[in-house]
């Protein structure tokens, strides 16, 4: 269904209605969703499996779960942060240009902090079946 909606926002990301949802946005909405949706595959797996096939299934689960979550949350968190500049402006009637770079700043921020707690937890103490 997320791949459906990805697409969708990709062939009419010209509509008017489209780019003022911000496409880009949409499109991190839909694969964070796409991500945490493939978390039941590995949630699936069962014993005919070797035992560090197992492992892997058990530890791919957070992280597809994890990251899926960050990509959706910092989507709508970056758009709220940018809705929020745009009032917060000081002059009423004048434009206010919010890049896309400066709204990625929360993204790549909660990606990194998710990253090394998932490596660090990898690392110390690995999910086993």
């Amino acid at each position: 269904l997320s791949v459906g909606f990805g697409v969708w926002t990709f062939l009419n990301r010209n509509n008017e209605i489209v780019r003022a949802s911000q496409p880009i946005f949409l499109g991190m909405l839909c694969l964070g969703a796409l991500l945490i949706g493939c978390t039941i595959i590995p949630m699936s797996v069962q014993k005919p499996l070797t035992q560090s096939g197992l492992d892997a299934a058990c530890i791919a689960t957070p992280w597809l779960f994890s990251f899926g979550f960050i990509v959706a949350f910092s989507a709508l968190f970056s758009k709220t942060m940018r809705v929020n500049q745009i009032f917060r402006s000081r002059s009423g009637h004048n434009r206010v240009a919010v890049k896309a770079r400066d709204v990625m700043k929360p993204f790549i921020f909660l990606f990194v902090a998710n990253l090394t707690v998932l490596i660090s937890w990898t690392v110390i103490s690995p999910l086993s079946y």
